[in-house]
């Protein structure tokens, strides 16, 4: 370090030396600390407060105002962002999927969205959710899988123990994250869904009222696709 003024004697420069060097120690501990107080961590997860059972699901509904699939994917992409989740889309058309919702370092959520036409404007809207651990966490824990059969045929049983042990919260932890994007992902749906039929939902990041509005797909006689929507609101 340089100082502005020469120190006078040797006591003097080693007092200002072991002040600068504590301070540099000391620099990145009170940003953790901040970053910690203040939620800023790797296991904090992006999204909506609600978890759902990280599965694959298939979202149908009827439409009767024709929609191009990417003007559906945007409203998408801007609920999920309003919920403060992280949201990246594929630049590849031929893949299979369109968004990504990132829960964090760990898991997140696919999406595709399919339009079946039907002619006069009328459309069969398809959304297919995946939950998916990321490219880090298969690495991480086929390595500490790994690791931990190796230490185990070599009569280590606490290191195995305890690399598997690891292995074992990374999936736990990825199962999470993939939950809540999960969530998020099935809100902003519904939530589209809602607004094309003209029903207002709840506000940000409060539960849907699913048992408030029901939609059932039913056949008619000439087999076209409709969808029934019945909207029950207290005190109507």
């Amino acid at each position: 370090a340089h100082f502005i003024t020469t120190p006078v004697n040797y006591k003097q420069e080693l007092k200002l030396r072991s002040i600068t060097a504590f301070l540099h120690l000391v620099q990145p501990l009170a940003r953790l600390k901040g970053r910690l107080k203040h939620g800023l961590t790797p296991w904090r997860h992006r999204g909506t407060e609600f978890f759902a059972t990280p599965l694959a699901k298939t979202v149908s509904y009827w439409s009767e105002t024709w929609r191009e699939a990417s003007d559906r994917l945007q409203n998408i992409e801007t609920r999920l962002r309003a919920d403060g989740a992280i949201v990246g889309r594929n630049s590849d058309f031929d893949g299979n999927w369109d968004l990504y919702a990132r829960g964090g370092m760990f898991g997140g959520t696919r999406l595709l969205l399919l339009n079946e036409e039907h002619g006069q404007g009328k459309q069969v809207v398809r959304i297919r959710t995946n939950p998916k651990g990321t490219f880090f966490v298969h690495v991480l824990v086929i390595v500490l899988a790994l690791l931990s059969l190796f230490a185990a045929f070599d009569n280590a049983l606490f290191t195995a123990v305890v690399t598997g042990f690891f292995a074992v919260l990374i999936v736990l932890r990825a199962f999470i994250e993939a939950g809540y994007t999960t969530a998020a992902v099935l809100r902003a749906v519904d939530m589209v869904r809602a607004e094309e039929k003209g029903i207002i939902l709840s506000a940000k990041n409060q539960p849907l009222p699913r048992e408030e509005v029901n939609f059932q797909i039913e056949e008619t006689a000439a087999h076209q696709t409709v969808e029934t929507v019945r909207y029950f609101e207290k005190g109507l």
